[in-house]
């Protein structure tokens, strides 16, 4: 859940859930150092409106899309609250299905799930004393499976699944630097507010030119 994959030929996506209402995304694809994105109600929604924005952006990568369409590799990022991270002592007995396994057993007991429940990735550091300690990232299994099925029907695979505060490699993902990583969430935090101060009632797809209808907040950024 935390390696990072990019393929320059093809658009790459994050695809951000929030918790300030049911069924808000904002959808970001980025291609040729250009960024699109969107906010407003509905994944399928603000997919179908930012794969428009982008067939515009980048008409060549749209006709050989239409030629021969390629899957478009994503990741998903969800509220902190929804994804469990911890850290974990190593013993230096452990080799490295050891170290797998007690993490995935550290990870059902923490969540309260069986271990076949649980979906979990780690990372593992030596710490300044040269003990040994691993990051573990979990959560339920049907959360990723769920994902992953609907970016498969719009098109997308899904790389990566992680959380808002564990994004910061979402930078090498989405193939920008971190600055426009930061201004990134930044406008996602502006859009996310303004459609839950209006409510987000509808959605509908303008030219970036016009004025953004009610309930969707789209931009195209330079990165």
């Amino acid at each position: 859940m935390t390696s990072f994959f990019s393929r320059p030929t093809v658009p790459r996506w994050g695809i951000y859930s929030h918790s300030q209402l049911p069924n808000l995304f904002s959808v970001v694809a980025v291609k040729d150092h250009q960024m699109r994105c969107q906010t407003g109600m509905g994944l399928a929604l603000q997919v179908s409106a930012v794969i428009q924005n982008c067939q515009a952006a980048w008409p060549l990568w749209a006709r050989r899309q239409r030629a021969k369409p390629q899957t478009m590799p994503a990741a998903w990022v969800m509220p902190d609250t929804e994804l469990s991270s911890f850290d974990l002592a190593c013993s230096p007995a452990w080799g490295p299905q050891d170290t797998e396994a007690e993490c995935q057993l550290e990870a059902s007991a923490r969540m309260q799930l069986s271990a076949e429940q649980v979906a979990f990735n780690y990372a593992v550091h030596r710490l300044p004393g040269g003990a040994m300690q691993a990051r573990v990232w979990a959560c339920h299994l049907t959360v990723l499976t769920s994902q992953a099925a609907q970016l498969q029907d719009l098109g997308l695979q899904l790389q990566v699944t992680t959380s808002r505060k564990e994004a910061s490699g979402m930078n090498v993902f989405l193939g920008v630097t971190r600055q426009s990583l930061q201004d990134l969430h930044k406008r996602i935090e502006g859009q996310v507010a303004q459609c839950f101060v209006q409510g987000s009632a509808q959605n509908s797809v303008q030219d970036l030119s016009q004025d953004l209808p009610q309930g969707s907040q789209q931009e195209a950024i330079p990165c």
